[in-house]
């Protein structure tokens, strides 16, 4: 930097008849860069826009998932809910058995070859105290029940008090099963006895207590598209369950 500032005064003194003609200056020195290979180039492309294609990776991968949810739920075979609010029940914890042995008795709906069942696992039996997680499964317990798609439910007596409080079932909301099943062992004339079928060896859950049921929902006054996906689903879930009722097991 001193250089450079001595060189600028020597230049204007000449200038100024102050000095005499000093030498030129020599010719800076040029930079010269060297060609990158293929891998830098790649290197550095991915080092300037990094953010750039990671932002749209994450768009790519949210667009991919949403498509294939939807892809999934056009598919299914049966929409059902899981809903455990006891922990005596056991109910959470032999959710994944549960919808095994459904597969066994949900005849391929959609005719594509596979069965596939949507099952919404919903854990209630923790209690406020264990915040985040509570919050979520409540959250994703509204979510659920307000959709409407799910109309099988398998859940447990604390079902009845969660939703409607201390009076017990409203019945208007799920099928009164005594016209079509009077002679089986039945929960508030709408909740079929896991434990009274062949679903809870099916799922070899012979110690089911009796406390855990088989809801379905009741049809309301809908003209909305989304009515005619729970009308189908409730048509299916009753198929489901009288085969059930019936053992018969229309796969494996």
């Amino acid at each position: 930097m001193d250089n450079l500032n001595d060189e600028r005064r020597k230049l204007l003194m000449v200038r100024q008849g102050l000095a005499e003609d000093i030498e030129p200056l020599p010719d800076r020195e040029q930079r010269t860069y060297r060609e990158l290979n293929n891998f830098e180039k790649v290197e550095n492309f991915f080092y300037y826009y990094k953010w750039i294609i990671i932002s749209v990776i994450v768009v790519v991968a949210l667009i991919g998932f949403l498509v294939l949810q939807t892809i999934s739920r056009e598919n299914e075979d049966l929409n059902m809910m899981v809903i455990a609010t006891r922990q005596d029940s056991e109910l959470y914890s032999h959710a994944e058995q549960l919808k095994a042995a459904l597969e066994k008795y949900c005849p391929d709906f959609n005719e594509d070859g596979k069965i596939i069942i949507r099952a919404a696992y919903i854990d209630l039996t923790a209690g406020e105290e264990t915040g985040e997680y509570y919050i979520s499964q409540t959250q994703k317990f509204s979510n659920e029940i307000h959709d409407g798609t799910g109309q099988m439910i398998i859940t447990d007596e604390g079902f009845a008090e969660l939703v409607y409080g201390k009076d017990g079932f409203n019945r208007d909301d799920f099928l009164d099963l005594t016209e079509i099943y009077p002679e089986k062992s039945l929960y508030e004339n709408s909740g079929m006895r896991v434990s009274d079928t062949e679903l809870a060896s099916s799922a070899d859950w012979n110690d089911c207590p009796e406390s855990v049921f088989i809801l379905i929902r009741a049809q309301k006054d809908d003209d909305s598209k989304k009515a005619e996906k729970r009308d189908e689903q409730r048509q299916r879930a009753q198929t489901v369950l009288q085969n059930i009722i019936d053992g018969n097991v229309v796969n494996g």
